[in-house]
C-alpha cells in the first residue's frame, strides 16, 4: 500500500514574525464614536467627482463626506453637535 503524499508539501513553512519593538499602544475609541455603516444615494456625476476628490487628496470617501456632513451640521445646527 502506498503512502498518499500531502498535497501541502511544497508549502514553505511561514516563519513567526518579529515581534515589534516599542509599538505604541493605541486605545480603543469610545462605544459612541466607532464607525458604523451607512447607505445611500447620490447622483451619479456626484459619486464620481466624489471619488475623484478623494483619490486626488488621497482620503477615503467617507472622511470627505464626514467633513462635508460636519460642516453642514456646524452651519445649520451646531446644537446637534456635541
Amino acid at each position: 500500500m502506498s503512502v498518499k503524499k500531502s498535497r501541502f508539501e511544497q508549502l514553505q513553512v511561514l516563519k513567526p514574525s518579529p515581534e515589534p519593538v516599542d509599538s505604541p499602544k493605541v486605545s480603543r475609541p469610545e462605544v459612541e464614536n466607532v464607525l458604523e455603516s451607512l447607505s445611500t444615494q447620490m447622483h451619479r456625476d456626484l459619486k464620481i467627482a466624489l471619488k475623484q476628490a478623494s483619490a486626488r487628496e488621497q482620503r477615503k470617501q467617507y472622511q470627505l463626506l464626514e467633513e462635508a456632513v460636519t460642516d453642514y451640521l456646524r452651519r445649520d445646527h451646531a446644537d446637534l453637535l456635541k
